[in-house]
């Protein structure tokens, strides 16, 4: 799961013709190119109590996973109830702050012909050192995402609720160029 800030089309294309060349570029700045050569589909996030040793699609039956929506809503949060494994499972749908929307992706294979040169100590006789740019393929979006628990709701205190209000007004923060250190350290 990753959250970005989604970019315009202008500040992708400005970003593509601000590429340097791979001999400029400085082996301190990890470089992996984020494509969709589809449009990626909407999807449903779910943060389980539990660890499912697999990675990767699933067909989804409705006599595994069918979570139903509460009636009600605890503190203006969708709620919802479901069964994993014979246990019962209460969540949360949390939303991504404004701006913001999530993105799914995937590995893609290294590309032989996209390159990023790795500084290091070069002598005249040795090749340049280049190694495959790593990519990453957009295949889901999303604007929120449940956060389950064992027989209860999540509270305003889970890892993931908290960190969608703490972790993004401090990276706010830190960008602002109007924020002093006083700002910084409240």
């Amino acid at each position: 799961m990753l959250a970005l800030r989604p970019a315009t089309a202008k500040e992708r294309d400005q970003r593509l013709e601000d590429q340097p060349e791979p001999d400029q570029e400085n082996a301190s700045q990890s470089q992996s190119w984020v494509s969709s050569a589809h449009t990626p589909i909407s999807v449903s996030m779910n943060i389980l109590p539990c660890r499912i040793h697999h990675d990767g699609p699933v067909e989804v039956s409705k006599r595994y996973w069918n979570p139903v929506r509460d009636g009600g809503s605890d503190n203006k949060q969708l709620v919802s109830t479901a069964y994993f494994r014979g246990r019962k499972l209460r969540g949360r749908s949390v939303p991504l702050p404004d701006g913001y929307h999530g993105v799914v992706v995937t590995k893609l294979p290294k590309d032989e012909s996209v390159t990023k040169r790795v500084a290091g100590y070069e002598s005249e006789d040795e090749e340049d050192n280049e190694e495959p740019l790593s990519q990453l393929e957009s295949v889901g979006r999303f604007s929120a995402f449940t956060v389950w628990e064992h027989e209860k709701l999540p509270t305003d205190d889970d890892l993931y609720v908290r960190s969608m209000e703490e972790w993004v007004s401090f990276a706010h923060s830190i960008h602002d160029d109007r924020a002093g250190p006083a700002q910084l350290k409240n």
